[in-house]
């Protein structure tokens, strides 16, 4: 490993290697990775999570998706490992996606040193009740440098919002003062169809808190299987990207629209976006495969 700088491990079952602090603690372990993407991979413990990231003094791009942990910390008790790992301080990119609370802790460790680093790309993709709070205090202490943010909310059930409520809360995006492009995501309307708005409350609740002058781009991750979906608080989007904070917005894309209503959905969108975004903005339409 001595000279690898990628590492990408999926479905990777740590909890059965009993050696696993002595393996990563045994240099050259982790020093020359940059890129360090972990897919599904199952720990004994939560500590080992950060005991593996601190070893990467190089990283540069984190990414964890839907990790499993045998064995919780106590909530009611300081995490003992939150003091003894550090965050690489050169990390830029940054992705998170945590389908339940454990995030909590991951947050909490990582919050205090988000502070040194200059992360430029955030992605906070599996947002729930419980680690909205965690996810707004991470978003406000790394905002400076944050060019590119994306959000995405896991509400317990299909006819709640509480992520999304609990997230809009708390949430104080003032700090995002470089932010260039907000993507939100995922937001499905179609698998529930009478309810498929409540999967997009919170979309301009958020535009409405970002304060940034430089957006140039706001993608909204929404699967749109007619054109007439787009109807569902459009009045309200378009109100949120007149603000003073969009005056300089490029583009807002919709990337999850059914290819045989891309042409009808462009065509309503224009239409309806009002006199200034008309003028100034570009409306991308990307096709799903119907």
């Amino acid at each position: 490993m001595e000279n690898l700088t990628i590492l990408n491990l999926e479905g990777i079952d740590f909890s059965h290697l009993g050696n696993f602090d002595a393996i990563t603690s045994t240099p050259p372990f982790g020093e020359a990775f940059e890129s360090l993407h972990l897919i599904e991979c199952r720990f004994s413990a939560e500590y080992q999570v950060p005991l593996l990231i601190s070893r990467c003094s190089r990283l540069r791009s984190l990414r964890l998706y839907a990790l499993f942990y045998e064995t919780a910390s106590d909530p009611q008790l300081e995490s003992p490992w939150s003091l003894r790992y550090t965050l690489p301080t050169g990390l830029e990119d940054l992705m998170l996606a945590h389908d339940r609370a454990l995030g909590s802790d991951l947050l909490a460790w990582l919050c205090p040193s988000i502070g040194a680093t200059r992360i430029r790309l955030l992605d906070l993709s599996m947002i729930s009740q419980g680690t909205a709070s965690a996810a707004a205090q991470f978003i406000r202490r790394a905002g400076p440098s944050v060019t590119s943010l994306g959000l995405g909310f896991q509400d317990s059930s299909w006819d709640t919002t509480d992520a999304q409520d609990a997230f809009c809360a708390v949430a104080d995006l003032s700090t995002l003062t470089s932010l260039e492009v907000l993507e939100l995501t995922p937001l499905s309307f179609h698998f529930i169809r009478q309810d498929r708005h409540l999967s997009s409350k919170h979309i301009p609740l958020v535009l409405e808190k970002v304060r940034s002058p430089k957006i140039r781009t706001v993608r909204l991750r929404v699967s749109i299987l007619e054109a007439e979906d787009l109807l569902m608080g459009l009045d309200r989007l378009v109100r949120s990207l007149n603000g003073d904070n969009y005056h300089d917005l490029e583009q807002v894309v919709f990337p999850y629209i059914r290819n045989k209503v891309v042409a009808q959905a462009r065509k309503f969108l224009e239409e309806n976006l009002g006199a200034r975004l008309r003028r100034t903005v570009k409306v991308v339409c990307e096709g799903l495969h119907s």
